[in-house]
């Protein structure tokens, strides 16, 4: 039982998290008719798009961010509370819940009226974060949330079980996009057309994503026509223009940068886990050989009185069944142990606006999708470790058996053993395998943990902060970093203190990135775009040095 339970389990947990991570439509109306419009598209390019087709293929636009030192509303004549992490922001299009195809389970969705100049303040919560922060109160419809100093009402409660169309990072708040200039404070952009978003479109039928495609395709390509519009259109700007194309992908199962990160690390999960539940089902098809063996007499008499061995095989099955649903049974457990272990770890992660490709966040649930892998894992565990022992324990010869001479002299110990030599070789196989390639992960983990990064780690503390989000520009912002240095050096045991947007610890490559300057130093001359990212020595020396280009 319990080596069937680490089987069963291991493979449960890792569908669960499969399943809800790439295999699991989204909990709105008709999922099958949704499509992503690949990459971003300036909110102005969407809105033309949008009114394009408004009957034929309503499209949405959304786009995110974290807020952090957010208010919280209680109650009447309660000081707002402070939400102590990120709150999860989606900035929406006034259609987004109509475009989705998602309801309240309290009060009501925002609408497009909410989404024009001059409209009220309003949000709209996803049913965890009314769990996590107002405790499921009937009374959160009405109350305020506070980001920056705007007030916002929360006019509903999103329908159970939807958090937004991004899997792997669930929406805590929905506000319509009018408020993005005073929510995304940090971002510089007078004209909020030019902020990009994603856009996620409902195809109607009869019409098909071939036309709606080619419907767009036709707008962006007056669009572009528009904004190089001159004394004259080069040839070039003209190809550059007619090569831009419109792409749309199925979105049932809704958008995740996680899902291509994840996806190739769980499949091998699943193999791993995969190979565990056949060493187990070797492992207790060789113990119920052994077993049939002992029983031989007893199966002989059974056959003597009138059973048949049609009649053997299914008593002798449905013993391995009981085995494989107890094994089941431990293996849940064992799975939701298993599942919250592996979501927590995941969901930890660098608090970098990177975050989002860095972490996960699922709702994984042992649901009936997942349990009836469980009842398959189990039926499959009943086939394995029963079937041969059942053929074994019914190919009774019934006179050597009831003289007492068992199995020796009727099939010869080469036949009694063969079967269980040939499981003992299996499961030894398999385990080295596992062995292998859990050694060679250890030493990659360790060559990792002592790879040399070119500067000294010892003592070191990396300190996140959002300082856009106070809302200060220009020398307010330059003075909030200056204060800040000042304020951390004259700090006990603080040796020296540097500041920067990106840096050595993030993880990220300046020369792959498709705008800005490069790495600039205070006091330094700028580098050209695309020389400003520091690489790290493959060579280890003792000195430590960067390899950089200046």
């Amino acid at each position: 039982m319990l080596s069937l339970a680490l089987g069963i389990g291991g493979n449960t947990a890792i569908f669960s998290v499969i399943d809800a991570l790439m295999l699991r439509e989204l909990p709105v109306r008709e999922p099958g008719q949704l499509v992503l419009v690949e990459g971003s598209l300036q909110y102005s390019t969407y809105q033309r798009l949008r009114d394009a087709t408004p009957d034929t293929a309503p499209l949405t636009a959304v786009v995110r961010t974290d807020r952090y030192n957010v208010g919280i509303g209680i109650g009447p004549g309660v000081p707002n509370a402070l939400d102590g992490g990120p709150v999860r922001v989606a900035l929406t299009s006034g259609n987004y819940f109509s475009t989705m195809g998602v309801g309240a389970a309290s009060g009501r969705v925002l609408s497009p009226s909410d989404d024009r100049t001059g409209a009220a303040p309003v949000v709209m919560i996803s049913e965890e974060y009314w769990a996590r922060r107002f405790q499921k109160s009937t009374e959160a419809v009405g109350r305020q949330i506070v980001f920056g100093t705007t007030s916002y009402e929360v006019v509903g409660v999103a329908a159970r079980g939807f958090a937004g169309e991004w899997v792997g990072r669930p929406t805590d708040v929905w506000i319509p996009f009018v408020w993005q200039p005073a929510v995304m404070t940090e971002i510089p952009i007078a004209n909020p057309g030019n902020v990009a978003v994603t856009a996620i479109g409902r195809i109607m039928p009869p019409a098909s994503a071939q036309q709606i495609q080619a419907q767009w395709q036709t707008v962006l390509y007056d669009i572009r026509m528009a904004e190089a519009a001159g004394p004259v259109v080069t040839p070039e700007q003209r190809v550059q223009i007619a090569t831009e194309r419109i792409e749309l992908s199925p979105a049932a199962r809704g958008f995740s940068l996680q899902r291509g990160s994840f996806s190739t690390s769980l499949w091998i999960l699943m193999g791993s886990v995969g190979v565990v539940l056949l060493i187990a089902c070797a492992n207790v098809a060789n113990l119920l050989l052994t077993r049939a063996e002992t029983r031989h007499r007893e199966l002989a008499v059974r056959f003597a009185i009138g059973a048949s061995r049609r009649r053997l095989v299914r008593q002798l099955l449905v013993e391995a069944a009981v085995l494989s649903v107890a094994g089941a049974v431990l293996g849940v457990a064992l799975a939701a142990w298993a599942t919250a272990g592996l979501m927590a770890f995941v969901r930890s992660g660098p608090a970098t606006n990177a975050a989002a490709l860095l972490t996960m966040d699922l709702n994984v649930t042992l649901d009936v999708r997942v349990l009836g892998f469980t009842a398959a894992l189990s039926v499959l565990s009943a086939l394995l470790c029963g079937g041969a022992a059942a053929l074994r324990g019914s190919s009774v010869t019934l006179a050597p058996a009831l003289m007492g001479r068992g199995a020796d002299s009727s099939r010869g110990a080469h036949g009694r053993f063969a079967l269980g030599k040939a499981l003992v070789v299996l499961q030894v196989a398999l385990a080295l395998v596992l062995v292998g390639g859990a050694l060679l992960l250890g030493r990659t983990l360790t060559n990792l943990t002592s790879e040399d990064l070119g500067f000294d780690r010892e003592r070191v503390l990396l300190v996140w902060s959002l300082p856009g989000q106070t809302g200060g520009r220009g020398a307010a912002a330059a003075n909030f970093w200056h204060d800040a240095i000042a304020r951390v050096v004259a700090m006990p045991g603080v040796s020296s203190v540097s500041a920067s947007n990106q840096g050595v610890l993030t993880g990220s490559d300046f020369s792959t990135l498709g705008s800005g300057t490069g790495l600039r130093i205070e006091g330094e001359p700028t580098l050209p775009k695309g020389l400003g990212g520091l690489r790290a020595s493959s060579r280890r020396t003792s000195s430590r040095r960067w390899e950089s280009p200046f």
